[in-house]
């Protein structure tokens, strides 16, 4: 994903389960990138569910799951999500794991005019002496008539 610095963006995964059962969700991200609006964890079942997506020729409930980023830096940047759970099947213990790689690639924003930004001080500037120069030309054209009319 490309985004500018202090842009947000939103990588979103699908979550879904047979059974019913919690993952647990940890995430690891540099500090030149804000990773946040995600939960620790999500609990799962195959009637629960926000989305629905067709695998093979049957559909799931899926849970989606957003991860909204912002950079405060440019650069090459990546985060990592491990989504894991332990569960206990008739004496059979057991436990997933799974690792999201997310990249962003981050550019500093572009500004348009001037970077010092002393254009809109320009302006006000340039428009007050305009407006100098005709008070001056109205009040020398004024005194001509003035004088001219006297004589």
């Amino acid at each position: 994903m490309n985004l500018k610095v202090n842009e947000t963006g939103v990588f979103e995964i699908l979550l879904w389960s047979d059974r019913e059962e919690v993952v647990f969700l940890n995430v690891t991200s540099p500090k030149e990138l804000l990773v946040t609006g995600f939960p620790d964890r999500v609990k799962l079942s195959k009637d629960s569910g926000d989305e629905i997506i067709v695998l093979g020729e049957s559909y799931r409930n899926a849970t989606k799951i957003a991860f909204f980023v912002k950079p405060i830096s440019s650069g090459s940047l990546n985060f990592s999500v491990r989504i894991f759970s332990v569960s206990d099947l008739e004496g059979l213990v057991t436990k997933k794991e799974i690792v999201f790689n997310f990249f962003v690639n981050s550019t500093e924003p572009k500004f348009e005019g001037s970077l010092n930004g002393d254009s809109g001080f320009l302006d006000i500037e340039v428009e007050q002496n305009y407006i100098m120069l005709l008070t001056l030309v109205f009040l020398i054209l004024l005194t001509s008539f003035l004088i001219y009319k006297k004589s």
